[in-house]
């Protein structure tokens, strides 16, 4: 404080103006580093909410894909010959039939995981 009073009006004004300079500078740095976090963060929420979406319309397509072979696998189905227990049980042949659809679609799914993983995650 005593050395303030040892300086000229002219010595604290340039003083004060590069206070000033250097606070100004400051606040640039830290606004240029805001908006990049800021981006960053914008980025990644629409990568996300594209790769969010992209799942929820994939899976849409697939049960689309799923009801219309339902129908085909349901008239091969009935056109078996019915003998013996599923003669009595005809609700037998929906059991199988989702059991083999469900083994079928859990293989397709681990396969489909693997070959999507990213590289460096193998």
């Amino acid at each position: 404080m005593a050395e303030s009073n040892n300086l000229t009006k002219e010595q604290q004004k340039e003083v004060k103006e590069e206070v000033k300079k250097q606070v100004e500078q400051q606040e640039i740095i830290v606004e240029k580093r805001l908006h990049r976090k800021l981006f960053e963060k914008t980025a990644y929420f629409g990568s996300e909410y594209k790769r969010q979406t992209l799942t929820a319309i994939t899976a849409a397509f697939g049960l689309v894909i799923a009801l219309s072979w339902q129908a085909v696998i349901r008239k091969i189905v009935d056109n078996i010959p019915k003998s013996g227990i599923l003669l009595y049980h005809p609700y037998l042949t929906d059991v199988y039939t989702a059991i083999i659809v469900t083994a079928v679609s859990v293989f397709a799914i681990i396969i489909l995981s693997k070959w999507a993983q990213s590289p460096d995650k193998k």
